[in-house]
């Protein structure tokens, strides 16, 4: 009889920021997928992580309490952090600022998008967000339901995505600031789907070698949408540069439809002590 290998997903989001399912929903699709270690890792935000362990200690799931920070560059830079503490100290400081400049930021784009004419308010966008953190997502069902768009994508293409005519850039936070802050609060920080920031392969290696210099402990290598020979040069670079192979689904239910819990996780082999490991220094 062939052994069960356990499954891991580390990249999940929940209602806490712009996911469609509350973080106990998240957990329970988990247990149903089989997955045996989930990290909830909700947009700049740790406030679902309480009752994702509270749902993942009934339902025999691990949960890892995590966070994924945004990093503006020049391109789309996001750090997941993990094993973070979400009480007290320097990611839940940061976390604090963070949301406001988010609240800012959503005005702005209403603004913007009432400029355009269109008829859509700041109270409109609120709420579809059922937790502390307002997103573009939330920005973006309230434009369906005005009937502006048919779908979140195309809310992104024609309106608030990079470039298009509504759109606000975040704020600036430094990737070896984000590596910092995770670390010195006891996590783990580990580079999220490195293809999404759209790099040629040159500047990518030049990137994550910079980093996990600065300390990152991790690179998500196995990740939905990934060619296969994508994955297997991220595997390289892990062992190239001293860093764990993660990965995730990116979950985020019925927000971001095709990606449900689990994977990109079935059938990989992860080393012994895996995702401790990345505690490891």
């Amino acid at each position: 009889m062939t052994e069960q290998l356990p499954i891991f997903d580390l990249h999940t989001h929940s209602t806490a920021s712009d996911g469609a399912c509350t973080p106990g929903q998240v957990v329970q699709q988990a247990a149903c997928q089989g997955v045996t270690t989930l990290a909830l890792t909700d947009h700049d935000t740790v406030s679902g992580v309480a009752e994702a362990m509270s749902a993942g200690e009934k339902l025999g799931v691990r949960v890892i309490p995590g966070v994924e920070l945004s990093v503006e560059r020049a391109f789309t830079l996001h750090m997941l952090g993990y094993f973070v503490d979400t009480q007290k100290g320097p990611l839940v400081d940061l976390l604090g600022r963070m949301q406001a400049l988010r609240l800012e930021r959503t005005a702005r784009m209403v603004e913007k998008l009432q400029k355009l004419g269109m008829d859509i308010t700041y109270d409109e966008v609120r709420k579809f967000a059922s937790g502390e953190v307002i997103a573009r997502p939330h920005v973006a069902r309230a434009l369906m339901e005005k009937g502006y768009v048919d779908s979140v994508k195309e809310a992104f293409e024609k309106y608030i995505g990079l470039g298009g005519p509504a759109y606000v850039p975040k704020s600036s936070m430094d990737a070896r600031e984000a590596i910092g802050v995770i670390r010195a609060s006891g996590g783990a920080a580990v580079l999220a789907h490195p293809r999404l920031m759209h790099l040629p392969p040159d500047q990518t290696e030049s990137l994550i070698r910079e980093i996990a210099q600065a300390g990152m402990r991790g690179l998500e290598c196995y990740y939905p949408k990934n060619p296969p020979e994508f994955t297997a040069w991220c595997v390289g670079l892990c062992e190239k540069y001293g860093l764990v192979a993660t990965g995730g689904s990116d979950f985020h239910g019925e927000n971001r439809p095709g990606q449900p819990v689990g994977t990109a996780q079935k059938g990989v082999w992860h080393p012994a002590g895996y995702p401790d490991c990345l505690l490891n220094d």
